[in-house]
């Protein structure tokens, strides 16, 4: 994605792309949400994947769009959103954020795995597992009061950054000189 067309809105558009399961964090993320005042908030929360409706908050300012498997689609969703907020327990090296991070959002995660990697205060909140619910309270509280500037820049950092480390072609050439020694 070209930075130039990245936007900010007045209202911070926060998401959650995954599954419904218990490593995930999107409990603790559903509580964390409930407990914010959200009425006539500058927030929204949007969640991609197929959440039980059991599990869904009902509030004016959480939408849940269910299980999206057009790659089209989901980038679309993606390119109006801010912040991908991944609060899981556990992790590798997270598709999602890689992805999100080329579509220009900053990233709310959890330092585990190999996020520590990919996420640093220039492109996000790196948050302590074992003190999720606050870590994730404080970090949506600082996305919703961080001025327009400072968060286009997270988010033109995140496409820099895919760009220079996680480039296709990049990895593939560098791949091919370690295999050639």
């Amino acid at each position: 994605r070209d930075v130039k067309s990245l936007k900010i809105s007045n209202k911070r558009k926060f998401v959650f792309l995954g599954r419904y399961e218990r490593r995930k964090g999107i409990e603790e993320l559903s509580n964390v949400i409930k407990t914010l005042n959200l009425i006539s908030s500058n927030v929204e929360f949007h969640f991609i994947g197929d959440i039980p409706n059991t599990k869904r908050i009902k509030s004016d300012n959480v939408y849940y769009h269910g299980l999206i498997q057009n790659t089209v689609q989901v980038i679309n969703l993606l390119d109006e959103m801010d912040v991908l907020i991944c609060p899981s327990y556990s992790e590798g090296m997270p598709n999602v954020i890689l992805e999100s991070m080329a579509r220009g959002l900053a990233i709310i995660t959890t330092d585990v795995g190999a996020t520590s990697l990919l996420v640093d205060d220039e492109v996000g909140w790196l948050i302590d597992v074992n003190n999720l619910k606050l870590e994730l309270t404080k970090s949506i509280i600082a996305v919703s009061n961080i001025n327009n500037l400072e968060l286009l820049e997270k988010k033109k950092t995140s496409i820099y950054r895919i760009n220079k480390k996680y480039n296709w072609n990049l990895i593939i050439k560098n791949l091919i000189n370690l295999i050639t020694k």
